[in-house]
């Protein structure tokens, strides 16, 4: 480009000039200037470490210069992914955001998320992000970490996985619950959730008619719901209210079995109620006949 020579330049022209030309040259369709030391810069960085070190730049510029305008496009990341780990050493933020402004959100929301704990981040700015509000997907990412005592929340894209070992059984229910009431234009790739671990391991099942009512935990939601249609077998035309929690700690491998035995037994009674108390077992009711309440003995 040619420059036409005039009189009257400011002391440090060259060396701003320069400058100029020099961080320029570093994006892909580059264009810098300035005017009476109002600098502008516009263009694509080609990598990340060209973002954030173009961006660093305009907050040393020469001697005479003050920043009018940065327009730099960071690159475009395929596919667009952000992830938050948990571990005895704090969370850990990485991944994509699509501004610094959301980057900055995101960590807040970390902070208040976890008070206390040391937040590391580590997430870029990208361009790529898909349809929707990417940072609140990542918040809601946060927020469901927040419920585990350890684990990872991690988006490629829009699709959501969650894997971790909830401390409480509230906060097991509570991070099952919030997967399937993900933010609209979020969808689920995987929830891998270990539930917490109770002591001592404890099952119920009430008849008071034509009610049961069925309490204590079970070690997953499939052995919960087979429970439940297990009482409804035993018990044809009753109102069945199930109330089992999931959580681990059960005493037995075959707990179905061993839940499933109680049941039959419950059903020979007018009302009563069986219980478990880890491996211990417990009837009480009323039968209905002598032969049955010799066989229940």
């Amino acid at each position: 480009r040619r420059h036409a020579n005039a009189a009257g330049a400011p002391a440090g022209y060259e060396a701003q000039a320069t400058y100029a030309i020099g961080e320029a040259s570093k994006l892909v369709d580059g264009n810098a200037s300035f005017a009476d030391g109002a600098y502008s810069i516009t263009g694509e960085a080609r990598t990340f470490d060209a973002y954030d070190a173009a961006l660093a730049a305009t907050r040393q510029l020469p001697q005479g210069l003050t920043l009018a305008k940065a327009e730099i496009l960071p690159p475009a990341a395929r596919p667009y992914a952000w992830g938050a780990t948990r571990n005895a050493n704090g969370v850990t933020l990485t991944g994509y955001a699509p501004s610094e402004a959301a980057r900055t959100a995101i960590a807040q929301r970390a902070g208040a998320a976890f008070p206390g704990v040391q937040i590391t981040n580590c997430m870029q700015i990208a361009r790529g992000a898909p349809q929707g509000d990417f940072a609140g997907f990542a918040n809601f990412g946060v927020d469901e970490l927040a419920r585990l005592s350890s684990g990872s929340a991690s988006l490629s894209d829009n699709a959501f996985t969650v894997t971790g070992v909830a401390p409480t059984v509230a906060a097991y229910d509570a991070a099952v619950a919030a997967t399937r009431q993900l933010p609209q234009g979020m969808t689920l790739a995987r929830a891998d959730i270990t539930p917490a671990e109770v002591k001592p391991y404890t099952w119920g099942a009430t008849r008071e008619g034509n009610n049961v009512t069925l309490t204590g935990y079970a070690p997953s939601d499939a052995v919960r719901t087979s429970i439940a249609q297990r009482a409804a077998t035993v018990f044809p035309g009753a109102q069945v209210t199930n109330r089992m929690q999931i959580a681990r700690g059960a005493p037995t491998n075959d707990f179905s079995a061993a839940t499933s035995y109680g049941l039959t037994e419950l059903g020979k009674l007018t009302n009563g109620s069986v219980a478990l108390n880890d491996s211990a077992y417990s009837i009480t009711g009323s039968a209905p006949s002598v032969p049955v309440y010799e066989a229940a003995l």
